[in-house]
C-alpha cells in the first residue's frame, strides 16, 4: 500500500515538472517572437487566436541565514484565468508550489506531505453586472480599507500566515466563500456580503520553519459561523470615504483543552468602522478607524472584550525621486469590567520604490516596526525586468528584535533569488 501511495505521490510530482517543463520550452518562441521575427503574421490575425489565461511561473531559492536552513526551493505555477461571456465574467487565479526545502532539510513528515506540492486557491467566483448593479458569487478577496500594509478594515478576507512577515500584501491574501450585491444609491455605491461560513487564517502547522514555536500540534476542529457584511462607499472630489460594518471572525484560532487535546475555536464578534482619503498637495492622505465589541481573547471562558483600532497613511509619489509611503496602525482591547487593557498594540511601516532604466530596474524597501523602536524589520528587494517577459528578483530581510514577546522571529533573517516568467495567452488583434 505504500509504495502505491508513494508512486502517485511520485506522479503528481512528475506531472507538475513536465508541466513546467513544457512551458519553459515555449521559451524560443517566446524570444523569437519578441525579437520580431515573422511567422506568417497575415495567417495569425485571421485565426485571431485568443485564450483569457495569463502564467506566472517561477525559479526561487530562498534560505534563512542563522541557524541556516533552506526555506524555499523549487518551482512555482501561477495561472490567472479570467473569461467574460456577455455581462458575466469568470475569473480563477490561484499558485502552486514545489518546494524541496522541507525535504532537504528533513522536516515531519506531515509537513513534507503537505506543504511539498501544495495548491492554493486565492479567488475562483463569478459576477454579472447590470448597469450599476452587480452580483457575485464564489470565493473572493475583498478590500475595504485604505491603508496598502497596515489596515483595521480588511477583516473581510483571510490571510496567509505561512511566509511569516515577509510575503507582500498580495501574496498574503486569500479569498472567503461569499455572496456580494453592490449597486448604486444615491450617488454611492451599497454593498452586501453574506458568507455562510467565516473563513480562517492559513497558518503554518507545528513542525513548520514559521510555526510558533511554543505551539504543539493541535486537533483540527472548526467553530465557524455565518458572516454578515455591509459596505457604503462614496466619492466627492477629492474625498473617497467607507463606512461598514459586519460580525467577522477572529481570524487566528482560541486553543481550547478537550479532553486531553487542544483544539482550535474561532469565534465571531461585531465590528463598524470607517475609512477616508484625501488627494491633495500632490500628496494622498489614508485614515481608518473601528470600534469592535463582543471580542473573545480566552477559550476557556469565551470572555467578550471591547476595543477599537485606527491606522493613518501617507502616500507621496514623484517621477524624479520616486515613490514613499509611511503608515501606522493602532489596536486596544480592553475588557467590559474596564480593568487595564488586555492587548495594546502598535504598527509602523515605511516604504520607499523608485524605478530605474524605464521601470526595467525597481528598487523597493520597506521597514517596518513592532511596538518600539526596539524591534525592526527591513527588507531590501531589487527587481529587473528584461526580454519583456521575464523578471530577475533579489531581496534579503534583516529583523532586530528585542522584545520577548516577538524574540523567536530574530532568527528569521534571510535572502532569495527568483526569476519570473509571464506568459500572457491572450491576443489581441
Amino acid at each position: 500500500m505504500f509504495k502505491v501511495f508513494q508512486s502517485r505521490k511520485c506522479s503528481r510530482a512528475g506531472a507538475f515538472l513536465f508541466l513546467f517543463l513544457f512551458l519553459f520550452c515555449l521559451l524560443p518562441f517566446s524570444i523569437l517572437a519578441n525579437e520580431g521575427f515573422d511567422f506568417d503574421e497575415d495567417l495569425e490575425e485571421e485565426a485571431g487566436f485568443s485564450l483569457p489565461l495569463s502564467l506566472k511561473l517561477g525559479l526561487k531559492n530562498a534560505q534563512q541565514i542563522s541557524p541556516r536552513r533552506a526555506i524555499f526551493s523549487g518551482a512555482s505555477f501561477s495561472p490567472t484565468l479570467a473569461y467574460s461571456l456577455g455581462d458575466f465574467l469568470f475569473h480563477i487565479e490561484g499558485d502552486g508550489f514545489y518546494n524541496l526545502a522541507y525535504r532537504k532539510e528533513k522536516d515531519p513528515s506531515h509537513i513534507i506531505s503537505q506543504y511539498e506540492k501544495e495548491w492554493v486557491t486565492r479567488q475562483a467566483y463569478a459576477s454579472y453586472v447590470d448597469g450599476d448593479k452587480t452580483l457575485y458569487l464564489g470565493k473572493k478577496i475583498e478590500i475595504v480599507g485604505k491603508n496598502d500594509i497596515l489596515s483595521v478594515l480588511d477583516v473581510i478576507s483571510p490571510r496567509d500566515t505561512t511566509e511569516a512577515l515577509f510575503a507582500g500584501p498580495k501574496q498574503a491574501r486569500l479569498g472567503q466563500n461569499l455572496l456580494r450585491f453592490s449597486f448604486g444609491l444615491w450617488e454611492s455605491e451599497l454593498s452586501l456580503y453574506y458568507s455562510p461560513k467565516g473563513a480562517s487564517h492559513k497558518s503554518p502547522e507545528p513542525g513548520h520553519p514559521y510555526a510558533p514555536l511554543a505551539l504543539p500540534r493541535v486537533e483540527s476542529y472548526t467553530h465557524r459561523e455565518k458572516e454578515y457584511y455591509i459596505s457604503l462607499s462614496h466619492t466627492f472630489g477629492p474625498f473617497d470615504w467607507v463606512f461598514m460594518g459586519g460580525s467577522p471572525h477572529v481570524r487566528d484560532p482560541l486553543l481550547v483543552l478537550n479532553e486531553g487535546a487542544l483544539r482550535k475555536e474561532y469565534h465571531p464578534y461585531d465590528m463598524v468602522g470607517a475609512g477616508l482619503t484625501y488627494t491633495g498637495f500632490g500628496v494622498l492622505f489614508k485614515m481608518e478607524a473601528s470600534h469592535f465589541t463582543d471580542y473573545p481573547l480566552m477559550a476557556e471562558t469565551l470572555e467578550k472584550h471591547k476595543g477599537f483600532g485606527y491606522a493613518l497613511g501617507i502616500d507621496y509619489f514623484s517621477q524624479q525621486y520616486g515613490q514613499f509611503m509611511v503608515e501606522a496602525m493602532g489596536k486596544r482591547v480592553d475588557s467590559y469590567a474596564g480593568k487595564s487593557p488586555e492587548i495594546n498594540t502598535n504598527q509602523y511601516a515605511f516604504s520607499y520604490q523608485k524605478g530605474f532604466m524605464r521601470d526595467d530596474l525597481s528598487v523597493q524597501f520597506l521597514l517596518m516596526g513592532i511596538e518600539t523602536a526596539a524591534n525592526l524589520i527591513g527588507t531590501l528587494k531589487v527587481q529587473y525586468r528584461f526580454m519583456e517577459n521575464f523578471e530577475l528578483a533579489f531581496s534579503k530581510s534583516l529583523l532586530h528584535i528585542e522584545s520577548k514577546a516577538y524574540k523567536e522571529l530574530d532568527d528569521y533573517d534571510r535572502y532569495a533569488f527568483s526569476l519570473y516568467w509571464y506568459l500572457d495567452m491572450q491576443k489581441r488583434k
